[in-house]
């Protein structure tokens, strides 16, 4: 049995629709600027999914969702979200359901069909923060397990 981490993770935004949800531990070096850092951390995230998965760019413009959910990638069929509750970093792939789509159906198809591929690939890429949410209890917070990566 993998070692067991207990984070407040009922605060953590995954926005409506999504297919996958990939968590990760975000402890930035303590002397860093956290702004600065995160913004860091968020680009790095985002090359490392446009490396795969070449349809996506990044937004003409800041977009947000559900309001904590950051849009940091996306393409005609979905988009690619972040969102952040006291270092535990929800990383969310979202099918488009309504315009600019005309073909809802063929989106979610396309974006359920990168699930495991994006799991993996977010996984190995940050493999030192890579957990995986096992349940949730009664009063709302989540508890994780380190992902093995090996």
């Amino acid at each position: 049995m993998g070692l067991f981490l207990f984070y407040m993770g009922r605060s953590v935004m995954i926005p409506r629709g999504s297919v996958a949800d990939v968590y990760l531990i975000y402890q930035p070096d303590v002397h860093d600027d956290h702004e600065l850092a995160w913004d860091d951390f968020t680009e790095d995230l985002a090359q490392v999914i446009q490396g795969r998965y070449k349809s996506f760019s990044v937004p003409n413009q800041e977009r947000w969702v559900d309001c904590e959910c950051r849009v940091i990638l996306e393409n005609r069929h979905g988009f690619v979200t972040v969102s952040e509750y006291y270092g535990l970093v929800a990383v969310s792939l979202v099918p488009f359901d309504e315009y600019p789509n005309r073909h809802p159906e063929m989106s979610k198809a396309w974006c359920e069909n990168l699930v495991a591929g994006f799991q993996e690939l977010i996984h190995k890429s940050f493999p030192d923060g890579s957990v995986l949410k096992i349940g949730t209890f009664s009063n709302g917070e989540a508890a994780f397990r380190k992902v093995n990566t090996v």
